[in-house]
């Protein structure tokens, strides 16, 4: 009896162990895109190991089940879109954007031999692009159509499209006229394809019409608020990882696009092309951000503009307190 005893309070003791090990490990979601690439990356140079927080990278194929983890609790942190974040904080998820990811990267593409080389050859043709509320989406109607007087009811936009689709849909079986995808999958659908042209790179033409230096907006970084009061070091240690991996991206661009080329799957040629397109930083332009959010507001996907103080906690960034 003594040593069922002594088994069974050693099998206890192993699976509160096993517990409490679960509980340390930190689970980030993200997807296989350029923007979102700094936890796969951070994990590759073994930054997060050096910083001492154990980290699971889980992968999402688009920011809709990423958010709908966060809101059940599956996840500590996320690379996302700033305006979903924000319409799932309006939803009732307890989430706080702490850094910046990536900004830029959005392009339309379309057939070179269907004659739509303008944003006005759009109207009554087919146009692809992934989930309504996404910053791509927000983009389009609210910035991209607008400023050129065209109602989305002029075009049929078809959302939802995984980018992997996108350029084979256009490309191959001619189901869309166009499509509106983001880095690097647009620098890997013209290095793939003969007779496919770029309609409207956003970020120079943001750059042009509104004379800013920087691109806008685009991904940030996000941590659950039970996550932020209850481990409040291990964040201040992710996030010191992630700071790192994107100083690592911008201070030795040929050896971060051979590494990202890997984990994309892609050619280091198409990485160092998309990279042209694309942004990294973890510092938020809050007035930038916020012409990002107002799209989404402008479409009715925000009910109201949040404020910084209700959306944004930055303390968790090295140098800040």
């Amino acid at each position: 009896m003594k040593k069922l005893a002594i088994v069974m309070i050693l099998a206890v003791l192993m699976l509160a162990g096993c517990g409490k090990k679960d509980e340390e490990t930190i689970r980030i979601g993200s997807n296989r895109a350029l923007g979102s690439i700094t936890p796969y990356l951070a994990e590759e140079l073994g930054y997060f190991e050096e910083e001492e927080v154990k980290v699971q990278v889980v992968e999402f194929a688009d920011g809709s089940a990423l958010m709908e983890a966060m809101g059940a609790g599956e996840l500590d942190m996320a690379i996302v879109g700033v305006t979903p974040a924000a319409v799932w904080q309006m939803k009732g998820v307890g989430l706080k954007v702490v850094a910046s990811a990536n900004a830029g990267g959005h392009v339309i593409l379309a057939r070179a031999s269907s004659g739509i080389t303008q944003v006005q050859d759009l109207i009554g043709k087919k146009l692809a692009m992934p989930s309504a509320g996404t910053v791509t989406d927000t983009i389009l109607r609210s910035y991209i159509l607008k400023n050129r007087d065209i109602s989305p009811e002029e075009l049929t936009i078809i959302p939802g499209m995984k980018p992997a689709d996108m350029a084979a849909s256009l490309m191959i079986s001619g189901e869309v006229d166009a499509i509106m995808t983001w880095e690097p999958f647009a620098s890997q659908a013209l290095a793939q394809y003969d007779d496919i042209t770029i309609v409207y790179d956003t970020a120079p033409e943001i750059l042009a019409d509104t004379g800013k230096e920087h691109f806008y907006p685009v991904n940030v970084v996000i941590a659950s608020e039970k996550f932020m009061t209850s481990r409040e070091e291990s964040l201040r240690k992710t996030m010191a990882a992630l700071q790192r991996t994107s100083a690592y991206i911008q201070e030795k661009p040929e050896e971060a696009d051979e590494a990202i080329a890997g984990l994309l799957s892609m050619d280091q040629e198409v990485i160092r092309a998309a990279r042209d397109r694309v942004e990294f930083t973890w510092e938020i332009d809050m007035e930038a951000t916020y012409d990002t959010l107002r799209w989404a507001y402008e479409l009715g996907y925000l009910e109201e503009m949040p404020s910084e103080e209700e959306l944004f906690d930055l303390r968790y960034l090295n140098g800040k307190e």
